[in-house]
């Protein structure tokens, strides 16, 4: 649903870059057409915020999986290109006649539209998710408004956009839409401790998940991380999101389930976190899983010892030494371990020179 409703945004707005091209540099400055087009435009790229807040949540719940974060990935970044396109045709200079062709394009961006701001930006629900829309869709539209365009803009939020918490965390009146911006995001977005979500990324494992599920959580505490500890500092966020991310794929291979697995791809030089899970997911469907094929009793996994036993030739995974050999007593139900012959590690069985142990749950040495 995300992709498809991404691919439809897409869509649409490149028709409407194709139309504000075949029209030409002079009709984009004089036409009423092409006025509408650019809110139309407006309009379309504001789905993208609702669909991103959706998505974000897909991520929290590990809904969507390494290929199609791949997939959405691109799909944003060529929506944002596609769009501030569109933004150029509209203000860029007409050389037959460029001071009457910036002042149209000029005054195609500077007045506040009722409509325009209705459309982007949502009114505010008291979750995370609205208000973050809501300060990215001021910030997009105050851009394209002149100084009197954005003081109706501020007007604007704090008359109809804001709820009545929301209104008391806040000032009355501000001189600038960047003051406002500030006091939205310090009263109105919960902080997150960068510490608490540092520690949760660090022991994140993978346990009984599978590979993209383990991915999308790894990916979603690193941006976490990232936005918290910039605090707001764009300039701090691009600094810091590679060295997180660089913690996040080492924190991916370390917390793997198969240890061969892990070892792998520890020693793959990935570049991104999204390159590390999909190589983990590769390595995984051209590789039997070890895990799995310790419960198997294969026959070409004995061999005779002393003309009176037969050898299990353990996995590792399975917690037995190679090669250590037992005396066993067999009943109905169960293998009982007589005397050890080698003394073996077997901390994972962790039974004692005597024991009872379930006959399909250990390599054993049988009697014959």
């Amino acid at each position: 649903m995300s992709i498809s409703e991404l691919q439809s945004i897409y869509n649409k707005l490149k028709d409407i870059k194709d139309y504000l091209v075949k029209v030409g540099p002079a009709r984009r400055q004089k036409s009423d057409t092409v006025q509408n087009k650019i809110i139309e435009a407006q309009v379309v790229y504001s789905r993208l915020e609702f669909t991103s807040s959706d998505i974000r949540k897909k991520i929290e719940n590990s809904e969507i999986s390494a290929d199609s974060l791949l997939t959405v990935n691109k799909l944003i970044n060529d929506i944002h290109t596609l769009y501030n396109k569109i933004l150029n045709l509209v203000i860029c200079k007409d050389d037959s006649d460029s001071k009457e062709s910036n002042k149209l394009s000029k005054m195609a961006s500077d007045n506040f539209d009722l409509k325009s701001a209705i459309a982007l930006l949502p009114v505010m629900t008291g979750q995370e998710h609205v208000t973050l829309q809501i300060i990215d869709s001021i910030q997009l539209y105050s851009s394209m408004l002149n100084e009197n365009g954005k003081k109706q803009l501020i007007e604007f939020v704090l008359k109809t956009r804001l709820t009545s918490s929301a209104k008391l965390r806040l000032k009355s009146s501000y001189s600038s839409v960047d003051v406002l911006i500030a006091d939205m995001r310090k009263y109105l977005v919960p902080k997150k401790s960068s510490v608490a979500i540092q520690s949760q990324m660090f022991n994140t494992k993978q346990g009984h998940r599978s590979i993209e599920k383990y991915g999308a959580e790894l990916e979603r505490l690193f941006v976490d991380l990232t936005i918290a500890q910039a605090d707001g500092n764009d300039e701090m966020y691009q600094v810091l999101l590679p060295l997180n991310e660089k913690i996040a794929i080492k924190r991916f291979a370390d917390g793997l389930s198969n240890s061969r697995l892990s070892t792998i791809i520890a020693s793959r030089s990935c570049n991104s976190l999204s390159e590390t899970i999909r190589t983990a997911i590769d390595e995984q469907l051209l590789r039997p899983d070890d895990e799995q094929s310790v419960m198997r009793m294969k026959q070409n996994n004995y061999k005779k010892y002393n003309n009176n036993f037969l050898e299990i030739i353990s996995d590792p995974i399975i917690g037995i030494s190679n090669r250590n050999t037992y005396k066993v007593a067999i009943s109905r139900e169960f293998i009982t371990i007589t005397e050890r012959h080698v003394a073996p590690n077997i901390a994972d069985v962790a039974l004692g020179d005597r024991a009872v142990i379930a006959v399909h749950t250990i390599a054993i040495l049988i009697k014959v």
